[in-house]
């Protein structure tokens, strides 16, 4: 029996919390450098213009002499070239990696990271343990794998500490296809959340090509412009691209989107977690049930809108027992809320839980 106490999951070190990360560099008088320049960089530089911490430069290790926000990308020699000691804040996926390599430098003052980097609430306090234990206590009952269990109160664990590191060693892949998923050539697979075909050349490259259907659904006009192109290109059938989002109910609701897989139907989301959004609009939501097919596979990746989706999939699940594929990371209540219901559709679901990103990120339930 797993008691879930908040204080066995504490580790003797947690680490820093967003906000005391921000008053540490504000305590340095070093210049700052941001190490990165992709979407995790312009993450963690949201963060800092936030805060009104400004950075003295930009540094990756190959850069191709592109410009961030104004700064040229240097290497890291060029970032010390006329700086005694710099401070380095990690703006980069393999954040702990970076850590420990540029905290062994002998110039680097101080590295920084930044745990909840996309104001995804990651940190568990002692509250959602008190109110949530039985609820954990029954997904963990659930779940049909040691390995499952083991996984998940690691992200537990990572997630009251601040820290990442804790989850390195049981990382897996492939996202959304593990070993434990059998895929025949007669899928008919939904793509919630498709972006711009990441997870469809998977599916396609491990079925030779051979489908039944393939539903894609990407209300993000950027994103489904690049998916279609990728549809086009390599001249595939059975590839049905909407322009919509899921949901519980059809109808219109607002969209923010960033052209980006971070975009997201405004109803369950706060548009002060989403600043950085290019553009709010209005889309379609349609329920995956209204396809009214035989489905065998779902995946979703809706930035936060799962619950939602998935209860207006629950004939879908309940009649054809799809394989499901759910990301569980988005809503904190969402590692309970999820598995709960997903049982509740199929109470004959294997249920899985892994964890496939270092930052904690693409964590998935799946049933089978």
């Amino acid at each position: 029996m797993i008691n879930f106490l908040y204080e066995d999951f504490l580790t003797d070190r947690p680490k820093l919390s967003n906000s005391e990360t921000i008053q540490e560099i504000k305590k340095s008088k070093n210049p700052l450098f941001l190490f990165g320049a992709g979407r995790y960089a312009e993450c963690i530089y949201q963060i800092l213009l936030s805060n009104k911490i400004e950075i003295q430069g930009v540094f990756v290790d190959n850069p191709t002499h592109d410009l961030f926000h104004g700064f040229q990308v240097k290497t890291f020699e060029e970032a010390l070239r006329d700086n005694v000691e710099i401070d380095v804040c990690i703006g980069h996926g393999n954040y702990s990696e970076m850590r420990n390599r540029h905290q062994r430098h002998e110039r680097v003052t101080r590295v920084f990271d930044f745990f909840d980097w996309y104001g995804l609430n990651w940190t568990l306090n002692k509250d959602y343990f008190t109110q949530n234990a039985r609820a954990l206590t029954d997904v963990i009952n659930l779940f049909h794998d040691t390995y499952s269990k083991k996984a998940f109160l690691m992200h537990l664990r990572a997630r009251v500490n601040n820290d990442w590191r804790l989850i390195q060693p049981l990382i897996t892949g492939p996202q959304y296809f593990e070993k434990f998923i059998s895929l025949s050539n007669n899928e008919t697979f939904v793509d919630a959340g498709a972006y711009t075909g990441t997870t469809f050349l998977a599916f396609n490259r491990l079925v030779k090509g051979k489908f039944r259907k393939y539903y894609a659904f990407e209300p993000d006009a950027l994103n489904r412009k690049k998916l279609i192109t990728l549809i086009s290109n390599g001249s595939i059938k059975n590839v049905t691209v909407l322009d919509k989002g899921c949901g519980a109910k059809s109808g219109r609701f607002k969209f923010l989107s960033n052209h980006d897989h971070s975009s997201i139907v405004n109803e369950y989301a706060q548009e002060e977690n989403h600043r950085e959004a290019h553009s709010i609009d209005f889309i379609e939501v349609m329920k995956i049930d209204d396809l009214h097919d035989e489905i065998s596979f779902i995946k979703m990746d809706v930035e936060g809108h799962e619950m939602e989706a998935l209860r207006g999939s629950s004939q879908t699940i309940s009649i054809y027992k799809p394989k499901l594929a759910i990301s569980a990371y988005h809503r904190p209540n969402d590692l309970f809320d999820i598995p709960l219901l997903i049982k509740a559709l199929n109470p004959d679901y294997k249920l899985f839980f892994r964890l496939h990103k270092q930052t904690g990120a693409d964590a998935v339930f799946y049933a089978i």
